[in-house]
């Protein structure tokens, strides 16, 4: 590939990237999580600290995470030292990224600018808030997206 092609590529991925950056990485790093999101991350915490689903540590265990699945993959995230909430966060990043892919193959158009369009347009939906808040919706929506694929 020439020189002017990664150029434009660059041209065509940046009015996409750089608000995808700016949600989910400025806005978690200035704000903080949605309360239901927050509760979760203390039982994800406890959970990789104690081994016990529990919200108070050391208390008795108490079922009370609304995203069982979610809560066990920032759990192990957790026990190997990343933030919950940064590690929610990436999580539904790379999740956007990869539903973006997956639009485009599914366009039959490999270009950017499809890339650049589905990245723009799964920021609009009202998942991309939620991850942004700590919620997973855009992480097992593209689940769903690869099983259509």
């Amino acid at each position: 590939m020439k020189t002017n092609g990664i150029f434009r590529r660059i041209l065509w991925l940046a009015p996409a990237l750089i608000p995808l950056c700016s949600l989910f990485h400025y806005l978690p790093a200035h704000s903080f999580p949605s309360e239901d999101a927050a509760m979760l991350f203390q039982y994800s915490e406890n959970l990789a600290d104690t081994g016990i689903i529990s919200y108070n540590r050391g208390g008795p265990p108490v079922e009370g995470a609304t995203d069982f699945l979610w809560m066990v993959i920032l759990s192990l995230l957790h026990k190997a030292g990343a933030d919950t909430y940064m590690a929610a966060v990436t999580l539904s990043a790379l999740a956007l990224l990869f539903s973006a892919w997956l639009l485009m193959r599914l366009s039959g158009r490999q270009r950017p600018a499809v890339f650049a369009l589905a990245v723009l347009s799964l920021l609009a939906v009202p998942q991309a808030f939620a991850a942004v808040q700590g919620f997973s919706p855009l992480f097992f929506g593209t689940f769903i997206l690869l099983a259509f694929y």
